[in-house]
């Protein structure tokens, strides 16, 4: 009777004249505006998409359920305003007197007749909508419920937000009564900000263009759980309208979405020049309630998933409470990790508690004597910093300190009734017209017809849904990713530092699965929690870490869904989810009449301890190549970008270009002399090694993946390489007259420069679905320069 299509969860803040914390520009991987990445919303979110065929499923995502008293209240006092009147449940136009006659009376909204040619526009067809609303806000439902929304329609207005990316307007949406925008002035107040927008709506006046309309209401669904840092959760597609509307206008905060433990504040006495706005975090702990005040975002991911980890990080100081945040407590500038994670993960502080457990099991064996064998392989700089650091018991330094951590609310699970829909946004196939021809063979027609004008696959549930748990956790250390540094011997600390966590992790018997750029910090603080301390380099991002068993783990064959890690920096063999080690390459013929059972690949690849080594390899070659560039002519930088683009890509497969880069020395060392800076090529024979190595690991341990020995080995070309790298003498290389062209990478410009509105910005690196990789790339401290990802 009524479609009002999709509906959404709020995003973001925005009175245009509000100053946010600074939050960053652009990062990966939603960059542009909300109609251009429409299409490839829709495209990731395909596969995560389920549909409820009974209410009873449905009902189960009603922020609450409406008794069946209240909805009868309803109906009554609707059909008392003649918002409502009976009708005869038939089409008046295609039934005779008798048959209408003998049919039920049905009702239906006088605003909406069942039957009927409608003429007039979406606005007009629809402001009955907000009247009718408004009726329903008059109740009082049972328990004390009062509305907490109100239907406003205002399609031709852009909403208010805190970051780049709206060109959308919605035809209507439910506007929360009780502001959750601080307001400086009466003016603001005027202005509707994002945040405030509980639930969008899209209208259409022909279910023809009902596809058009769930895209465009996910499109603002997608931009709105990327803005706001409250938001928990969304809806679509309401069916039973009373139902539906009284349940959202009647629900709290909270049902609708809105995390409690997050406030968006303003400073006492705000004014229009020092109005800051700023988030408030509540963390509970075993000592009680925490608060820690937003001072600025170290990086956002704004990712074309809605089902991915979302996560934010922020630099924060600790505040007494939400009321008096504009006096922090004493204490360094911390930093706060918002994210989703799978209910079922362990989080990144079980797993360090975890890790350090095993080694200290190993310190106390170490300390009385006892042998640990495969230090031997290790290089002997190396494994003297094993040693002295599981002795002294000092493995922490190259990890992050949790201060404190909190597991928060749960997304709604999937229920038993529902399947999986990828065919949501997709068209349904047209029908032939017949044959014209009255004598011609009908087995003609309907054999084509069953072959090629199949309907949509609507598979049950193939796969887990898993519902999603809100993680945060606060650290000691405020430090600068790897992709930030700007000196080669910084570079090549930091990477030490984290080389020597990845050993560590390889003796406690576990592996990271995301290794990249953004997880590995250089940290120039002291014990104390004061700045300028020499680098240490710093591994972070363990709650995908595992422990490594083999022989109890499974593969998968899809590394979107199995694997982790940046899609730059992932190994080949996860990409390819393929063994390079083949069995047969080098057998003999078998005899024609041999029956002898064949050795098999184990199904999927398992993610081992070389795949964590390989992508350390891939962040360096990255590394040296992106940020520490010679200079180059125009022609020779458009060149650049396209070879480096062949390799290093936004997708979990694996390009030619990348798997040719890594399995043929030939081209490896030619790509070397041709792309690496004249200043590095030191560094070319280290390089070319340790990519041997790589490749002659994977061959020659086979599928005997608990050969601990192979592994350690590895470790010492790792090392040659890095201490290559140290030795260099080049000048920092992120400076004003850097204009080097990078293919879908990070490039410094200036802020307001000419050059700013060209070339809408483009993904740098994927943040997968449910599992969600890691996608990160950040703004630098500078509040002079951010970062543009451009596209070859």
């Amino acid at each position: 009777m009524l479609d009002l299509a999709e509906t959404s969860i709020d995003r973001a803040i925005a009175s245009s004249q509000l100053r946010d914390t600074p939050r960053t520009f652009g990062t990966p991987v939603s960059t542009g505006n909300v109609t251009e990445e429409c299409a490839e919303v829709l495209n990731q979110m395909k596969y995560e998409m389920v549909s409820c065929d009974n209410w009873d499923d449905f009902n189960l995502y009603l922020p609450f359920d409406v008794n069946e008293r209240n909805i009868k209240e309803a109906v009554t006092t609707l059909t008392a305003l003649k918002h409502l009147r009976e009708v005869e449940d038939s089409d008046p136009e295609s039934e005779s007197a008798s048959e209408s006659a003998s049919k039920k009376k049905k009702i239906e909204f006088k605003a909406f007749p069942r039957y009927g040619v409608v003429t007039a526009n979406e606005t007009t067809r629809y402001k009955p909508l907000v009247e009718i609303c408004n009726v329903l806000q008059g109740l009082k439902l049972d328990g004390g419920k009062e509305a907490t929304c109100e239907l406003v329609q205002l399609p031709e207005n852009f909403p208010k937000t805190e970051t780049d990316g709206r060109n959308f307007k919605v035809d209507a949406y439910l506007k929360l009564k009780n502001s959750t925008m601080p307001s400086f002035d009466e003016n603001s107040k005027k202005k509707l900000p994002i945040a405030d927008m509980a639930v969008p709506a899209e209208f259409k006046r022909s279910e023809i263009k009902r596809l058009e309309n769930r895209a465009q209401i996910f499109g603002a669904a997608h931009f709105c759980m990327n803005d706001d840092p409250r938001r928990i959760h969304i809806y679509a597609d309401p069916g039973t309208f009373i139902r539906v509307m009284l349940s959202f206008i009647f629900a709290t905060e909270e049902e609708l979405g809105y995390d409690p433990s997050i406030q968006r504040r303003l400073p006492p006495n705000p004014t229009l020049d020092n109005s800051t706005l700023h988030f408030v975090d509540k963390l509970r702990g075993k000592d009680g309630d925490r608060h820690f005040k937003t001072e600025g975002s170290i990086f956002e991911y704004r990712s074309l998933c809605m089902t991915s980890r979302a996560t934010r990080v922020w630099k924060v100081v600790e505040v007494p409470s939400f009321e008096d945040d504009d006096r922090p407590l004493d204490g360094p500038v911390m930093v706060l990790k918002d994210m989703w994670l799978d209910s079922q993960s362990k989080t990144e502080r079980e797993n360090l508690a975890a890790i350090f457990e095993e080694l200290g099991s190993i310190s106390q064996d170490l300390k009385n004597g006892k042998e640990l064998k495969v230090l031997a392989e290790f290089d002997d700089i190396s494994k003297e910093a094993v040693e002295t650091c599981l002795k002294a018991g000092t493995w922490g330094d190259y990890f992050l300190t949790v201060v404190c951590d909190w597991k928060g609310s749960s997304s709604k699970a999937v229920p038993v009734g529902a399947r999986s829909d990828p065919n949501l946004f997709d068209p349904l196939p047209s029908c032939p017209k017949p044959a014209s021809v009255q004598y011609c063979n009908p087995t003609r027609s309907k054999n084509a017809r069953e072959m090629d004008a199949a309907t949509p696959i609507q598979a049950p549930l193939s796969r887990t849904y898993s519902p999603k748990q809100h993680y945060r956790v606060v650290f000691k250390e405020l430090c600068e990713s790897l992709h930030d540094v700007e000196d080669v011997q910084d570079l090549a600390t930091a990477l030490g530092g984290a080389v020597l966590a990845l050993q560590l992790m390889f003796l406690a018997g576990w592996i990271h699965r995301d290794i990249s750029t953004g997880n590995i910090f250089a940290c120039r603080l002291h014990a104390d929690g004061s700045s300028g301390a020499p680098v240490r380099g710093i591994l972070a991002d363990l709650e995908y870490a595992k422990r490594f068993d083999p022989d109890h783990s499974k593969g998968c064959s899809d590394p979107k869904t199995a694997s982790h890690g940046t899609a730059f920096f992932m190994a080949i063999e996860i990409q390819r989810q393929i063994y390079m080690y083949r069995p047969t390459a080098s057998q003999q013929l078998p005899p024609v009449d041999s029956d002898q059972e064949q050795e098999g690949e184990p199904p999927g690849v398992i993610h081992n301890f070389e795949h964590d080594m390989e992508s350390v390899f891939w962040v360096l070659l990255w590394t040296l190549l992106v940020r520490f560039p010679p200079a180059r002519s125009d022609a020779e930088k458009a060149a650049f970008s396209k070879r480096l683009s062949s390799i290093f890509q936004n997708s979990s497969s694996c390009s030619p270009g990348r798997e040719n880069l890594f399995t043929k020395a030939q081209i490896f060392d030619t790509f070397l002399g041709t792309w690496l800076n004249p200043a590095l090529q030191s560094m070319r024979s280290s390089l070319r090694n340790l990519r041997l190595a790589f490749e002659i690991g994977y061959h020659r341990r086979g599928y005997d993946f608990n050969d601990r020995a192979s592994y350690a080995r590895l470790y010492v070309y790792l090392w040659k390489a890095i201490r290559a790298c140290g030795q260099v003498k080049l000048a920092p290389s992120l400076t004003t007259e850097n204009t080097e062209v990078y293919p879908a990478l990070v490039k410094m410009k200036r802020r307001g420069s000419a050059q700013d509105d060209k070339n809408d910005p483009k993904p740098a690196r994927v943040e997968y679905n449910t599992d969600a990789t890691s996608a990160r790339m950040t703004e630098p401290l500078d509040p002079e320069f951010h970062f543009h990802i451009e596209n070859a």
